[in-house]
């Protein structure tokens, strides 16, 4: 004979009121025990073995009807194995009564955001902290959802009927583009990943969620030209000069706004720069051409070899930078081409004509590096040996960039024929 009873353990609460639930089994006049989660003790019914159930609407009511099947899984498995015994005419082994014990469910009382605080926590060591900044603002999306559709989020309730509410919330109301929803997807998928073997679901991720694809962008980089024109203009705010400074910089070492503003003068010698890439972790040297090291020498002897300026305030002075240009030139040459800014919203897809200085992040300046070096000529492998794409997915972007990359290609090759 089998029996399974649940109990809270008589200690002195945690620090959130809550003490140990105890699952123990009998047979054979031995007992196991082990505990299945933690609760307060004014949400547990004695006499029932179960935690009292909330009204549907409050917050916790999913967690706690969810623990309760719980427990009755349990008492299901006892009983089960307890009638097997029975017919088999003999007696439970340890290790039976053990695999009862062995189902997993997540403590009652948390709520799917309190385990994803828990997941953002585990992370701060593991990722940066843009990364980690990126993940908790999928984690407000999320919260958002739930408050507008009335959707309790549980790990049990992210199914294909969640796909449909979240894709029709997504697109439709919030016309948030692919791109966005992909990372969306790709964080909530890292977040089960991480949750499943801490026993706290044990669901597949579903397939409706993964359908959506990042939309395919063309490359936003400037022409020599156009960077040469920027590289010697002269700003009279001493501001938008030392921006500048920062993105030519990049667009002569392929560095990322992360890299710039983390460069000390310990990575720099006459001729190189060696640093270790935040994003990749990998180490890179970059020979200094001589327009990085006539930048490199206006702050010669300055604590940091370059400014420091935040991504958000470099990508609004970067763009303030090429207006100011372009109201000294012509209309539709150089800083007033336009260039086309793409949006795919579900199978919508919006494009807009706008000028380069709208479209322009600090970003492109590691796509300027990578692009004008082809134009250049120079050797493939020797770009990714100082950073640019190894993998062909990525790297496909740059290879298929402009008419003036094209043209070089048939000036080099078909037009020496004769």
């Amino acid at each position: 004979m089998v029996s399974i009873n649940f109990y809270l353990k008589s200690v002195t609460p945690n620090k959130k009121g809550q003490v140990p639930i105890i699952a123990q089994i009998a047979f054979d006049y031995k007992k196991i025990r082990k505990q299945i989660g933690k609760t307060k003790p004014g949400n547990w019914n004695k006499k029932s073995q179960r935690l009292k159930l909330p009204a549907p609407d409050d917050i916790n009511y999913v967690e706690f009807a969810s623990f309760n099947r719980f427990l009755e899984a349990l008492q299901n498995k006892a009983r089960e194995l307890s009638n097997n015994l029975i017919l088999e005419k003999r007696s439970a082994s340890e290790g039976e009564i053990r695999e009862i014990l062995s189902l997993q469910q997540s403590e009652p009382g948390k709520s799917f955001f309190e385990l994803f605080d828990e997941f953002l926590d585990s992370q701060r060591a593991i990722v940066s902290y843009n990364t980690l900044r990126g993940y908790k603002t999928v984690r407000n999306f999320l919260l958002y959802f739930q408050r507008d559709n009335g959707f309790e989020l549980t790990f049990s309730k992210i199914d294909v009927h969640f796909g449909d509410l979240f894709s029709s919330y997504c697109f439709t109301e919030k016309k948030i583009d692919n791109d966005y929803f992909v990372k969306i997807i790709n964080v909530l998928k890292k977040f089960f990943k991480w949750a499943k073997p801490r026993g706290y679901h044990q669901k597949e991720f579903p397939d409706i969620l993964n359908g959506i694809r990042e939309k395919e962008t063309d490359v936003v980089f400037l022409t020599l030209e156009e960077l040469m024109i920027l590289y010697n203009y002269d700003f009279e705010s001493e501001r938008l000069g030392r921006v500048r400074d920062m993105y030519c910089f990049s667009c002569f070492t392929g560095f990322r706004h992360c890299d710039v503003i983390t460069l000390k003068n310990e990575h720099l010698n006459e001729v190189m720069v060696t640093k270790t890439q935040k994003k990749t972790q990998k180490q890179v040297s970059i020979p200094l051409s001589k327009y990085a090291k006539a930048i490199l020498d206006k702050y010669r002897g300055q604590e940091s070899p370059l400014h420091k300026i935040s991504n958000q305030k470099a990508n609004e002075y970067l763009k303030e930078c090429l207006k100011y240009i372009a109201e000294d030139q012509e209309p539709g040459k150089l800083f007033n081409r336009k260039i086309i800014e793409k949006r795919v919203i579900g199978q919508r897809v919006e494009e807009n004509a706008v000028p380069l200085y709208h479209g322009i992040t600090f970003h492109s300046g590691r796509k300027t590096f990578i692009t004008n070096s082809m134009i250049l000529g120079a050797n493939l492998q020797v770009l990714q040996e100082m950073g640019a794409p190894k993998k062909q997915r990525d790297l496909a972007k740059y290879l298929k960039i402009t008419d003036a990359y094209k043209n070089k290609v048939m000036q080099d090759t078909w037009d020496k024929v004769g």
